[in-house]
Parts: structure tokens; sequence; C-alpha cells
């Protein structure tokens, strides 16, 4: 599900692929190919959120930013493995 928070609505490329059961929320930017698997969240409800091209978030995975610290940058080709929480990082 792709969603706005507070009116900022995630930007994701018609090349990404979003599982329907993954959750992207808020200022959440996708590359182009990124790809978001099955149960996995990108909530950018309180700080930013990048995701680089080609990359991809697997399977019951988190990014979520630090409220007024940081948000989760990710480089391209950047595999994020099953069960990760990646909360405030680059």
């Amino acid at each position: 599900m792709i969603r706005s928070y507070k009116g900022v609505k995630p930007t994701v490329p018609a090349s990404c692929y979003v599982d329907e059961s993954a959750q992207i929320i808020g200022d959440v930017v996708l590359g182009e190919h990124a790809s978001v698997w099955m149960n996995a969240v990108v909530r950018g409800d309180v700080h930013e959120i990048r995701v680089g091209a080609y990359s991809n978030v697997q399977d019951n995975s988190v990014l979520h930013g630090m409220k007024q610290r940081w948000g989760v940058y990710l480089g391209e080709y950047v595999t994020v493995g099953h069960s990760v929480t990646l909360h405030g990082c680059v």
C-alpha cells in the first residue's frame, strides 16, 4: 500500500516493484527499478526515506527515520536483507 502522511505522498516510479502487502508511507522516494517486498514497511512519517536505484528492501524489513535527527538514505544497488530494521541511518 502506498499512502500519504500529513499531505506528503511517496514518490514511486513506474519501474519499481512494491508488493501489495508492503507499506510505503509519507516522505519516501524510491529510485528507478527499486523494489519493496512482502510485509516490508518504509515509514517516511517523522523524517525522509530515500532508496536508491536498483536497491531492494526484502521481506519483513522496516526503514524508519529518527524524529528531528536522521532519515534513512540507501545508495544504489543496496540489498536490505530479510527482517532488517534500519532506524535513522545512511
